[in-house]
């Protein structure tokens, strides 16, 4: 007997936004030429798809990169685009043309600082974006992955201001640790990525981003605290300065950023728990959430600046973290805890002259990352046994980039990367006569070449590859004798991830782009060479490779259209195919062995829009379709959903903003909607569909104080019904089951958080 999902109907809006999509991007232009697609000044809602300079490059600072930028695309198509006839009112282009219409990669871009008042995180402002999955432990501050487009969490490569995570001892990122008050903005490719962002990007490059004053910004101090359901609460401050110097002189010669946020809360919300048993009624209950709380400090500092024709940027940024670890719904932990503390620090620069030669552009940067995290389960409440175990990860790295105008429509840029990845398991519950750690270490170097060629107006075909080399020398268990001296022998791993995209301006805000290309992911320490008795590694394995390609329509007017004074839509298709996927045989139990299995395959559909109206109503959503099946030897497997992904998700959400009183404010409700997936690769296990409706308000008090009221899950939907396939008896073919995102770990019901902010 397998439960089987309820199937319900599409709702009708969703059909609605595919039609409205089908109206949008087949609408005639009515002007030829490449468009100028220059943000207005005034900020917008933060829409799911993408902003920001064009061609962003890591490390990602501000630092005269919108300089870099047009210095690209004038070595590319011989001038900056410049409109044909009359200039539009900046305040009918929506803040995304820009980069929508030049670049040819499909990017979300969300502006952070547009959620202000809001208490969210960085793995809720991406849930809400196109074409992602985010899977979360439950409640504020949990465990949270990312799955873009089918791919899984690993295929994602994470970076922070450019800087790479490390990814030696596992694939993941856990978006939950870090708090959105040290971020600006959060840069995500869906698709072809930058070849310096590395070759495991199937699924794409997710880059958070910390942007510093400067420009005449004046945003100087901000600050806001809160407080929420289920002990939530946040304290955050910043300032962004800018002062001149240098070279050049002026106001936008140095730019600051000083932040440092405190977010925590309790987790103890209700839920409803079957006790691992949905076919038994008689021990269904409500209870509470144990063990759930967190509390995590960040601290970020950033500056850039000028001194004659080279562009500078610095930073660090420390992040500390302490979590209760709560197992399962059905069997909670008391005890068990993960503490974790992350430095980074990274210098760049960028010269827009090399040796004086005209045309030569270059940059480069140096990286160091260090983390420690630990473990403790000293009740033995989750795993096999008890476990106090402390994690060091530490990568050094740099990278150099040189460009050169080839003259007009061609450009070529060669770039070198090197890294170092070291990795410590020791286990602190070792006797003291052994030494209790186990070590790996990694290096890699890399070589890219990326070539931009725009053959005719408003064409650019942006051909790319990245050659990484590897080295990794197994991880020695010094807790067992002889170890050391068994030999096992380093592996060298040679990967190439060619890749290519290109847009085309079909008239006056309107392009096609499109992508394909070839990425690789090098199997971790743990699946290579497993840990003290619980997994089995594979020195044999192979790397993970898949092929990804997307082709799409941007629609970005540059004046009104029709009742909306702005409008920005996104309409793409898009493919994987992966192969070697590896996986662990017995995956939960001892003696689970890394394995090569199978293949997976994914089709899809993205639909994205953002639009302004009467210049106070603001309305955006998106819509993502996915079927992500398995090809697979096991027949139980064979043809078989990939866990996790629902085939339909929708958001909507709709502003109204105003002045009453001489007091602005502004009201907002939002929707998200996710249909049954699986929590098993052989789809016994559904994950019920879920419905979570938001609504919040925000009043001015006074200058610059604004108070901030927000509800989610307004419904409180804890619980969805679920068919039992075959029913085991006629009066038992539903069962209840608490949403969540995980099998097992339910997410909150409704919440409420108030917050006041402050900016002079």
């Amino acid at each position: 007997m397998h439960a089987r999902p309820v199937v319900r109907p599409i709702p009708q809006a969703m059909m609605a936004a595919a039609a409205m999509a089908a109206v949008l991007v087949t609408a005639p232009s009515g002007h030829a030429g490449p468009p100028d697609p220059t943000p207005g000044p005034e900020a917008s809602p933060a829409p799911d798809l993408d902003p920001a300079p064009a061609d962003s490059r890591a490390p990602a600072d501000n630092a005269g990169e919108d300089e870099r930028a047009g210095q690209r695309r004038r070595a590319v198509d011989g001038e900056t685009i410049e409109l044909s006839g009359a200039v539009p009112d900046r305040d009918t282009v929506h803040p995304d043309a820009a980069r929508g219409l030049d670049d040819p990669a499909f990017v979300t871009v969300v502006r952070v600082d547009e959620a202000a008042g809001e208490t969210t995180s960085v793995a809720e402002l991406l849930s809400e974006s196109v074409g992602v999955r985010v899977r979360s432990a439950g409640g504020l501050g949990s465990f949270s992955s990312l799955s873009v487009r089918g791919a899984d969490a690993g295929q994602t490569t994470v970076l922070v201001d450019g800087v790479p995570l490390s990814r030696l001892a596992s694939v993941g990122v856990d978006l939950g640790r870090f708090d959105v008050g040290a971020v600006s903005e959060i840069e995500l490719y869906r698709g072809a990525t930058p070849v310096g962002f590395g070759g495991a990007t199937l699924g794409g490059a997710l880059n958070l981003v910390t942007r510093t004053g400067g420009r005449g910004s004046g945003n100087g101090l901000s600050g806001s605290i809160g407080a929420g359901s289920f002990g939530s609460r946040h304290a955050r401050v910043r300032w962004l300065g800018e002062g001149a110097g240098g070279a050049g002189g002026g106001s936008d010669d140095r730019g600051y950023h000083l932040s440092l946020s405190y977010a925590g809360a309790e987790g103890d919300f209700a839920y409803f728990d079957d006790r691992g048993t949905s076919v038994n009624r008689d021990d269904d209950e409500v209870t509470r959430r144990r063990n759930n709380h967190y509390d995590q400090v960040h601290a970020v500092a950033r500056v850039r600046g000028r001194r004659g024709e080279v562009a500078y940027h610095a930073g660090v940024r420390s992040a500390w973290k302490q979590q209760g670890v709560p197992g399962t719904s059905s069997a909670q932990s008391t005890s068990s805890e993960l503490g974790s503390m992350l430095h980074m620090a990274d210098v760049g620069a960028h010269a827009a002259e090399l040796w004086g030669r005209r045309g030569l552009d270059g940059e480069g940067s140096l990286y160091g990352v260090f983390e420690r995290q630990r473990y403790r389960d000293l009740e033995g409440e989750i795993g096999v046994g008890v476990q106090d175990r402390r994690y060091l990860s530490g990568s050094l790295g740099g990278r150099a980039l040189a460009g050169q105008a080839l003259g007009i429509g061609h450009r070529v840029e060669l770039g070198a990367d090197a890294r170092l990845d070291l990795h410590e398991d020791r286990d602190l519950d070792a006797p003291d006569a052994l030494p209790g750690a186990s070590r790996g270490a990694r290096a890699a170097l890399a070589g890219t070449l990326e070539y931009a060629w725009a053959p005719a107006a408003g064409v650019l075909v942006r051909p790319g590859v990245r050659v990484d080399w590897l080295r990794t020398w197994p991880v020695v268990d010094r807790n067992r004798p002889g170890a050391e001296a068994e030999g096992r022998a380093a592996r060298t791993d040679v990967m190439a991830s060619p890749r290519v995209s290109a847009r085309v301006g079909l008239g006056r805000g309107l392009a096609v782009k499109a992508s394909v290309g070839r990425y690789l992911r090098a199997p971790t320490l743990l699946e290579l060479f497993g840990d003290r008795g619980f997994t089995v590694g594979n020195p044999g394995l192979r790397s993970e490779t898949g092929v990804a390609g997307d082709l799409g329509l941007v629609l970005a007017p540059l004046e009104r259209w029709g009742v909306f004074d702005r409008v920005y839509v996104e309409a793409v298709g898009f493919g994987r195919a992966s192969r070697d996927t590896i996986v662990f045989s017995g995956a939960g139990g001892p003696g689970a062995t890394a394995l090569n299995l199978g293949e997976t395959r994914a089709l899809g559909g993205e639909f994205g829009a953002a639009a302004r109206l009467g210049g106070f109503v603001r309305l955006r959503g998106n819509y993502t379709y996915l079927r992500a099946w398995q090809r697979s030897p096991l027949v139980s497997y064979d043809g078989k959903p990939l866990p996790q992904r629902p085939r339909h998700q929708v958001y909507g959400r709709v502003d109204v903003e105003g002045r009453a009183l001489d007091r602005s404010g502004g009201v907002f409700v939002d929707l998200g909607v996710a249909t049954t997936s699986y929590a098993d690769a052989a789809g016994l296990s559904p994950v019920p569909a879920r419905r979570l409706l938001g609504a919040g308000v925000r009043l001015e008090l006074g200058p610059g104080w604004v108070l901030a009221v927000e509800g989610k899950n307004l419904t409180d939907a804890r619980i969805e019904q679920v068919t039992l396939d075959p029913a085991p008896q006629p009066d038992l073919a539903h069962a209840p089951r608490a949403i969540a995102d995980l099998a097992g770990f339910p997410l909150p019901g409704r919440s409420v958080y108030v917050s006041l902010a402050w900016q002079p």
